[in-house]
């Protein structure tokens, strides 16, 4: 195979990976295998259906997951900015995760251009239902986001954020008893 078809190759697959195609195959198994072999997706990871992982055609970011993360069902994950995701991640259903930003347009069209703004999620933090995450935030190690919130500034690791906006909540040991 050359490397032009390779290129088309990967990017026919990326296509398949990133549109709602593969988030309705419901080949659990071939779901996640196409999702380590083209997106860089941890080993034992679970991407359930009717994920959404995708990325604004113009802004060129990259999508990464660790090891033993799971995603629920109904989530999408913008990785247009880029977006970085860490070992033993938790996220819950319905949630929306961004990577980019909009400025203010004129006045004829209010959405501007769009910005580009990497997120990061740290090794084992774990967003609840329904939770948002606007671009250029990072999620520490730990950290436990509550069901609904909306997440507009970085969190730190072992701590409880929830609300709309997020606000801290309390602290985490490290070692909490099973």
């Amino acid at each position: 195979m050359t490397d032009r078809s390779r290129q088309y190759y990967l990017r026919f697959l990326q296509w398949l990976v990133s549109g709602q195609i593969l988030s309705l195959t419901p080949l659990y198994r071939l779901r996640n295998f196409l999702y380590r072999k083209c997106l860089g997706v941890g080993a034992r990871c679970i991407i359930l259906e009717h994920v959404s992982i995708r990325q604004l055609h113009y802004l060129k970011g990259t999508f990464s997951a660790g090891e033993d993360v799971i995603i629920q069902r109904g989530c999408v994950l913008d990785y247009s900015g880029g977006l970085e995701i860490g070992s033993g991640v938790a996220i819950s259903e319905g949630c929306y995760i961004l990577s980019h930003m909009h400025q203010i347009g004129p006045e004829a069209r209010r959405i501007g251009k769009a910005e580009p703004r990497k997120t990061v999620i740290e090794n084992g933090a774990w967003l609840g239902a329904h939770v948002t995450v606007l671009g250029g935030v990072r999620i520490g190690a730990g950290a436990v986001i509550g069901a609904g919130s909306v997440v507009t500034k970085n969190v730190e690791p072992n701590q409880i954020w929830a609300g709309n906006p997020a606000k801290f909540i309390r602290s985490i040991p490290k070692e909490v008893e099973q």
